[in-house]
């Protein structure tokens, strides 16, 4: 039922959940309009006998009608249900104006559990309401870590160059160059072993790196990969691990499978996948959505991989033929691992909101959860991590919090720059400098 008709303003009734905000500076430029041209826009009320009368667009201007003393306003009268009549609300309200962002998420939080095809009718591309969505999501979650994720100034602000070494309180370091350039780890690690190595490396998938390209060929691409972790394997301890976060694993490339030749040869041994599950997903609305015939399903996107891999290529095995002793050393009992952790992340999926990052200045960081577990669960206090793609500095992060030490390469001065900033909102009185050549720069 689709009909304008005049209707009582007394008789309606606004809609309890409407998250547009309302300022006088428009109020007014409204009646004007309104003064000038009349209603050209009716009011949008529902008349499905559960939502009778209530007001889905046109709040504002019954506000204006009041104050103009009408008694009565042309409506278009509709019969939606609530989802139907939440998701037009939005469409209604995107086309100008700003939200009471609370009450925008637990609008398309609702909506999303009720029907979720409709988010695709409501104005707000995949990017909006993942991420709006993803706020919400992280208030409902037990945050271990602290993903230190507020707003920051764009640019180079510490003038950091290609070769310089920034660290933190005599603890952290961020070396920027590049990962495939062995004199650049060596000039990061010195004398220094590692007894974890955590990262995401990029996915060439055209993102947005900054200086990195992220569209190599894909021999290159696993070139640059094989480098990385060919330079880093004889600075790892034997029987160490290395965990690295892989986000494609779908066609034309089986990536995880390509990771794991690479690592074989180099002379790794592979340990455990862990899934990444993001209740979100990547994507909403796949092909399959707008298209639900045979041959056309493609799934969405919701996990990623982190495959781990032990540097000891013939580990011993003992109680159980599937079980492995890796490294020389007895394995130790001591600094437990917290219950609410474990008991949390015990299975081999891990389920965890991406960072929310929309607007912001890096565009794919990966969860600090993450690293954190990783960490956790396979290093001790003061024992050593590196992150060879360390993009704004989550592993170091996530390290200090764990009273670990840090050590990342990254090729961007910006993010460098960025990284910086991030443990400075995490510890604003830390104390570091900049190393240029055989110069300190005190920066701070």
């Amino acid at each position: 039922m689709e009909e304008i008709k005049q209707m009582k303003i007394e008789e309606l009734k606004t809609s309890e959940y409407n998250p547009r905000k309302i300022s006088e500076q428009e109020l007014k430029k409204l009646e004007n309009s309104i003064k000038n041209f009349g209603f050209v826009v009716p009011i949008v009320v529902n008349q499905n006998p559960e939502r009778m009368n209530v007001v889905i667009g046109g709040h504002q201007r019954i506000k204006i009608a009041e104050r103009m003393g009408m008694k009565e306003v042309p409506s278009m009268c509709v019969d939606l249900d609530i989802t139907k009549e939440r998701a037009l609300n939005l469409a209604l309200n995107k086309i100008s104006g700003e939200f009471e962002e609370d009450q925008l998420i637990d609008l398309l939080m609702k909506i999303e559990e009720e029907n979720e095809d409709l988010l695709n009718l409501t104005g707000f591309n995949n990017e909006e309401v993942n991420y709006l969505l993803g706020l919400g999501e992280r208030e409902k979650e037990d945050i271990f870590a602290s993903s230190i994720e507020d707003e920051y100034e764009s640019g180079n602000k510490y003038g950091i160059e290609t070769g310089d070494m920034v660290i933190f309180e005599n603890k952290h370091k961020i070396i920027c160059g590049d990962s495939t350039d062995p004199n650049v780890i060596r000039k990061l690690m010195g004398e220094t072993k590692l007894d974890l190595i955590v990262t995401s490396p990029p996915y060439n998938l055209k993102i947005g790196y900054g200086k990195y390209r992220d569209n190599k060929e894909y021999k290159d691409y696993m070139e640059m990969i094989e480098k990385v972790f060919t330079n880093t394997k004889d600075f790892l301890k034997r029987g160490r691990f290395l965990a690295v976060n892989i986000g494609r694993e779908w066609g034309p490339i089986n990536m995880p499978a390509k990771y794991d030749q690479i690592f074989e040869g180099i002379g790794y041994t592979f340990f455990r996948n862990i899934y990444w599950s993001k209740p979100l997903g990547s994507s909403r609305g796949t092909i399959t959505s707008r298209n639900p015939f045979p041959r056309y399903y493609v799934p969405k996107v919701q996990t990623e991989i982190i495959q781990f891999y032990a540097n000891d290529e013939k580990p011993e095995v003992y109680e159980a033929m599937i079980t492995y002793k890796f490294g020389e050393e007895t394995k130790v009992k001591r600094e437990k691992i917290p219950s609410i952790l474990l008991n949390r992340y015990s299975g081999n999926v891990w389920d965890m909101m991406t960072e929310t990052t929309l607007g912001r200045d890096h565009p794919a960081p990966y969860p600090i959860q993450l690293p954190f577990n990783c960490i956790r669960f396979f290093t001790f206090e003061n024992e050593v991590v590196l992150d060879p793609f360390l993009g704004s500095g989550t592993t170091i992060l996530a390290a200090d919090q764990q009273n670990r030490k840090g050590y990342g390469v990254e090729m961007d001065p910006v993010y460098v720059s960025l990284a910086v900033d991030r443990y400075l909102l995490h510890k604003p009185d830390a104390k570091f400098e900049i190393l240029k050549g055989n110069d300190t720069k005190k920066a701070k």
